[in-house]
């Protein structure tokens, strides 16, 4: 395969259409050359999606870019297949020249995402390069070989559609995981019953049949399967209440309280409580401490209990029923459990959500449910706190601002 020695391409340099290119245009630029562990791609087709238009409009603002763009600038396009133009010495037993593959974007190294696209050069661009984090990422390679009977455009269709496909298989958990990682932070409520469903599920059954189990009564959407017949919306969306803006998957807000009347992701269970009382005179420094009548018991993190689960009750300490209502659920599974009380301005602290994990979950919380009116701050380091593949559930009553977050940790 002949390669040019220049080829044309889209350098993004900041925020907005005019910095795209120079003048309006792409530029005329020397061809890449690959270095021995590496690949020269020529772009046969790119899809222009709608993230595009995000780091368009972003720039460096982008959480998956971050970076100064004047200095390097971002080359857009994830939705690529591509044909084989050159191969490094060091690949020739991997590679051919002529062989065409399409890109998993989402590239994967250590755990970060360094997306194609955005931290990696995507394809608006004639001829890229792809090194090391697309060739021996966390999943191996990131390209997949290309059916010779697929067009290039159709090729470059795979990715958006896998996406579409994706939407609706993905079954997102109704319930805490049993015999998971729990943290539960409940702010204080007046103390009546609550009908939990999802609770109710995780007691009689222990890991439910299905997700779309709700209570009929609640008036939510059962769960997350396929599409509404009447709107054509995705009923997994876990859309907004039309009249609450309060996420339909939180079962409802108590008109009364403003406290969730179920924890639709929660769940907990009582062991032997613990206590976390603020002190007055270290400026309300959270202590974890044992209840009298387990002082000879280990700490949680040490209790052999802990390889069948965990679950953290975070209360305001002047109470909250649903508490006891997740102790009793979470002891039905068998699960390690800590019931832990903190003043109303304590419940909120991201410094204790960080120790909360670095005592309990080192590896991270399976699920992180948070009722009342969490910070941006809170949230940020709640996903933080996640382990992979973790589920973070929170109601909020009031507009907050946007959350930054690491994209590649979702």
């Amino acid at each position: 395969m002949t390669v040019p020695t220049e080829h044309l391409r889209w350098n993004l340099y900041g925020a907005g259409l005019e910095n795209l290119g120079r003048d309006g245009k792409p530029e005329l630029l020397p061809t890449p050359q690959p270095a021995p562990n590496e690949l020269l791609a020529r772009i046969d087709a790119v899809g222009i999606c709608f993230s595009d238009l995000k780091i368009l409009r972003l720039g460096e603002a982008h959480p998956k870019i971050a970076r100064d763009l004047r200095q390097r600038p971002v080359v857009m396009g994830h939705e690529i297949s591509c044909t084989i133009a050159q191969v490094g010495d060091a690949l020739k037993d991997r590679f051919q020249v002529g062989e065409r593959y399409i890109v998993q974007a989402d590239v994967y190294v250590n755990g970060r995402v360094q997306a194609v696209g955005y931290a990696l050069d995507g394809g608006y661009s004639q001829y890229t390069v792809f090194g090391e984090p697309v060739l021996n990422g966390d999943a191996g390679c990131y390209l997949l070989r290309c059916p010779e009977h697929l067009s290039y455009a159709e090729a470059a269709l795979v990715e958006p559609w896998a996406c579409v496909v994706a939407s609706y298989r993905i079954q997102p958990r109704p319930t805490p995981q049993p015999n998971g990682k729990w943290l539960v932070i409940l702010p204080h409520a007046p103390m009546v019953r609550y009908k939990c469903s999802a609770l109710e599920q995780l007691r009689g059954t222990g890991v439910p049949a299905r997700a779309d189990a709700l209570s009929s009564s609640t008036g939510v959407p059962a769960r997350a399967e396929a599409l509404s017949s009447g709107t054509g919306v995705p009923a997994c969306a876990d859309a907004l209440s039309s009249s609450t803006g309060v996420p339909a998957c939180a079962d409802a807000l108590s008109s009364s309280t403003g406290v969730p009347a179920r924890a639709e992701a929660l769940s907990s269970g009582t062991g032997v409580p613990a206590r976390a009382e603020a002190d007055a005179q270290s400026s309300d420094e959270v202590v974890l401490e044992r209840d009298a009548q387990a002082t000879n018991e280990p700490m949680l993190e040490r209790d052999a209990q802990a390889t069948q689960g965990i679950a953290l009750i975070l209360v305001d300490a002047r109470g909250n029923p649903l508490a006891e209502e997740f102790l009793n659920t979470a002891q039905q599974l068998g699960m390690a459990t800590e019931r832990i009380e903190v003043s109303e301005d304590a419940l909120y602290d991201p410094a204790l959500l960080q120790r909360l994990r670095e005592t309990y979950a080192p590896d991270g919380f399976t699920d992180i449910l948070i009722y009342g009116n969490p910070t941006p701050a809170l949230l940020e380091t709640a996903i933080d706190a996640l382990t992979y593949g973790g589920a973070l559930s929170f109601t909020c009553h009031h507009k907050t601002p946007p959350v930054p977050v690491d994209v590649g940790r979702l």
